[in-house]
């Protein structure tokens, strides 16, 4: 996506590099011309380029300058409508405006394979699609099963250490990404952890004690009984007619939270909740 984006003439001389195939030659001075990973605007300014594609076709299409605007998760188009000719008109309404800006979107997915199968780029087949905090390691990542329609972690099982740390254990908690907050119960018992150390004064390269070495050794041993956890992608009723939203938090000394069911009910008077 960065690549795609060409950056004003007159600051292109903020982006140079020093470069030579081999020792032998001389170096170099190269201006880069497009948006470079790595630096700190970058994420800025592809985004930034997406809302200005938006607002240039809001007079044409309201409804697909707002899916542009709210449905993208960094690069990540995720949206869906009720019907599968809905769904078909926003595939090729926003493909066509995001091509209109270099931004051809690719490999396409979808719980009714009908609704990509017209898509030059669809995929040809649909399982599993992984959501990734960008190309960092992880543990524990969300998934996608299209064909299920499921949503899914898959959590990775952490190799036993003999000898914990607090800089070990930040070093998992780093890596469990879970942008819904869905498996927020089990990540708060790790954060709650981490804190104790915090309150202990433990030092970063300091061996755990016998006891929170064990505590800590359990729960990365139960972390991939989650694996098997199945959550529905589709939390409304079919065609909904109402909708309630619950919403619940409570607090502890040691953690807070908070949750939200939406309650749909459709025209015959079935009520579908989930979280």
């Amino acid at each position: 996506m960065y690549r795609q984006i060409l950056v004003e003439p007159s600051q292109r001389s903020l982006q140079k590099i020093l470069w030579r195939s081999s020792p032998s030659e001389d170096v170099k001075v190269y201006k880069l011309n497009t948006v470079t990973y790595g630096q700190a605007c970058a994420s800025f300014l592809s985004i930034r380029c997406l809302f200005q594609l938006a607002d240039e076709y809001e007079k044409i299409n309201p409804d697909i300058a707002n899916i542009i605007r709210q449905d993208f998760y960094v690069d990540h188009l995720l949206t869906g409508a009720d019907s599968i000719p809905d769904a078909q008109y926003i595939c090729n309404e926003i493909s066509k405006v995001l091509k209109d800006g270099c931004f051809e979107l690719r490999k396409w997915y979808s719980n009714e394979p009908s609704v990509v199968s017209h898509m030059d780029n669809a995929t040809s087949s649909c399982e599993v699609l992984e959501f990734t905090a960008g190309e960092k390691a992880k543990t524990l990542g969300l998934t996608w099963s299209c064909q299920d329609d499921f949503l899914m972690y898959h959590i990775e099982e952490i190799p036993f250490k003999s000898n914990y740390t607090k800089r070990s254990v930040l070093s998992v908690l780093s890596k469990l990404f879970d942008p819904l907050g869905l498996l927020s119960p089990c990540i708060v018992l790790a954060k709650i952890f981490m804190q104790r150390l915090w309150l202990q004064k433990v030092s970063w390269d300091e061996p755990l004690t016998l006891s929170l070495s064990n505590e800590w050794s359990k729960f990365c041993k139960d972390l991939p009984n989650l694996n098997s956890l199945q959550i529905s992608r589709h939390v409304l009723a079919d065609f909904p007619s109402s909708l309630e939203i619950h919403g619940f938090s409570d607090a502890s000394e040691r953690a807070y939270g908070a949750c939200l069911y939406i309650k749909s009910i459709d025209s015959k008077g079935f009520s579908v909740i989930n979280l």
